[in-house]
């Protein structure tokens, strides 16, 4: 998929949670009080705030909310009142884990109406706050009008209003759009699958995990393996989306990881193969010495000097094998060393 919008933040400062969304989506796209946006991340760790600035730089995208979108934020919000049952959740301003909004991602009728209905209350300059139920809804709204089809909205927030508004949205505001339903429940879809994902030699729980997908995807530029991924991924979201009972759901995630574990093995098992048969058969008795060294997994640059064909005929092997299987762009995902594998 070509990107996500991300909200409600300007940024992502969890290097984990950014390392995943990078897995699948080409970019992510941040809504921002302006145009040209300098994404201020940080992180205690100097190697990880490395990683992260090094993120934005190369696959965050700024957005500003057109004026459309902020019209039709305003639309939707003042037909959420209509529904007082749904809305008294999100009116208290002054609760647990209040939330900073920039007046500036919002049409000014919608901060003046917000304010007057006591879901916002001025800070300072642009910056409204806001009880942590009532941001959500504001962002998720806004997120939803500034999204498309191939553009869905993408959170890491796991609270009941993640995806509650745009729930709502749909039943209110905009019945006959087709795409509503794909654009509203992919991102839960996409979320069960990513966290499922089981990489080699590469641990999501460690910040470290951002950096090893950066050197992975400069990479895949070149080799394209995410490509079969992302289809795939595609694939099981659609069936995920589609499913009709909890039953099916749980039938598609035990095929989706036998997909992933299976296709994970047979991987492996053809590049070891694969890669030593082509170089003894192709360069006699000096790639048989090298053979021992690659079932050991243990050969150097030292032991590969003065053989550059045989070098050549094992990448071009190892190329062959990967483009087969739709694991390979996690098979990238490692501690960055050199291996021969």
């Amino acid at each position: 998929m070509p990107g996500a919008l991300y909200y409600p933040n300007w940024c992502l400062n969890d290097a984990v949670a950014l390392g995943e969304f990078l897995l699948y989506w080409d970019r992510l796209t941040f809504m921002t009080p302006f145009k040209d946006w300098d994404f201020p991340v940080w992180n205690d760790d100097r190697r990880v705030e490395h990683s992260l600035k090094e993120a934005h730089e190369k696959y965050a995208l700024p957005h500003k909310p057109t004026i459309a979108e902020k019209a039709r934020c305003d639309k939707i919000i003042r037909k959420l009142f209509n529904e007082p049952k749904e809305f008294d959740k999100y009116v208290a301003v002054i609760g647990k884990n209040p939330r900073h909004i920039d007046a500036r991602k919002l049409a000014p009728e919608t901060v003046e109406f917000l304010e007057g209905h006591r879901v916002l209350k001025h800070f300072y300059d642009e910056t409204y706050i806001a009880g942590e139920a009532g941001a959500h809804l504001v962002m998720a709204v806004l997120a939803h009008c500034c999204s498309s089809e191939r553009l869905p909205p993408m959170t890491t927030d796991e609270t009941q209003f993640t995806l509650q508004m745009l729930s709502i949205g749909d039943s209110l505001v905009v019945k006959s759009e087709k795409r509503e339903d794909e654009v509203r429940r992919l991102p839960e879809a996409f979320s069960v699958l990513v966290k499922r994902i089981k990489l080699p030699k590469a641990k999501k729980h460690d910040p470290r995990f951002l950096r090893q997908v950066l050197i992975a995807r400069e990479k895949d530029d070149v080799n394209g393996y995410r490509t079969k991924f992302q289809s795939t991924i595609t694939h099981y979201c659609k069936r995920l989306m589609n499913a009709r009972s909890p039953a099916e759901v749980g039938d598609i995630l035990a095929e989706f990881d036998s997909s992933a574990e299976t296709n994970r093995k047979k991987l492996q098992k053809e590049l070891r193969s694969s890669g030593v048969d082509a170089m003894i058969s192709k360069d006699g008795v000096i790639a048989v010495v090298i053979s021992v060294a690659l079932e050991a997994v243990s050969a150097g640059a030292g032991m590969l000097a003065g053989t550059g064909l045989s070098w050549r005929s094992y990448r071009k092997a190892r190329q062959n094998v990967l483009t087969k299987h739709w694991t390979s762009w996690l098979h990238q995902i490692k501690h960055p060393h050199f291996s021969i594998w």
